[in-house]
């Protein structure tokens, strides 16, 4: 009874995805070729696959088939974004950018710095984690990845920006002890 719900979005997001990766126009030439191809004849997928792969290339096939055969999950996220300023007066630091999924297409990053300066970096996206070094005369700001959105059908995209920090310290272990000590005062107060 759910059949509806996951085909029909998923591929509307995928066709989407794919437009916005190849460009409009190749991408409404490419449907066309299939729409002539499969005209008059019940069309399936592996029909849609040769269009594809004879259009864009054997990548792009590899893409749209495992969008609409496997399960999949997908997701950016700037999990990390520090600077700080070495001994000669220039601004080091690095973005930590984390992969959720299958799909390997390459992304912007945008590092902003304090002085309002944009640097784009153009990375593969082919690891599950990947740094990303920063170097500047001015600290870091933010980090963002595919600010252009050329990926919908990302999940969550309220993780794919973050403010950076002049410091390496990491602040999980800081927010465990408040939960900790939290807990234990709302714990000697009663149920």
């Amino acid at each position: 009874g759910r059949y509806g719900e996951h085909v029909d979005p998923r591929t509307a997001i995928v066709l989407r995805t794919l437009e916005r990766r190849v460009g409009t126009r190749v991408f409404t030439a490419t449907l066309r070729a299939y729409v002539d191809r499969a005209r008059y004849t019940h069309p399936t997928p592996e029909a849609f696959y040769a269009v594809v792969r004879e259009r864009l290339g054997a990548p792009w096939e590899a893409f749209v088939r495992t969008a609409f055969e496997t399960p999949w999950r997908y997701n950016l996220a700037v999990t990390e974004a520090v600077s700080a300023r070495d001994p000669g007066g220039r601004w080091r630091g690095r973005a930590v950018i984390d992969r959720e999924g299958p799909f390997a297409l390459p992304v912007n990053v945008v590092f902003t710095d304090v002085r309002g300066r944009r640097r784009v970096v153009r990375i593969p996206n082919d690891r599950p984690v990947t740094v990303v070094p920063y170097e500047g005369d001015a600290a870091l700001r933010s980090v963002s990845v595919d600010p252009e959105d050329t990926i919908p059908l990302e999940l969550r995209r309220l993780d794919n920006a973050r403010m950076a920090h002049e410091r390496t310290a990491p602040v999980l272990p800081l927010v465990g002890r408040v939960a900790y000590w939290v807990a234990l005062a709302l714990g000697s107060v009663g149920p």
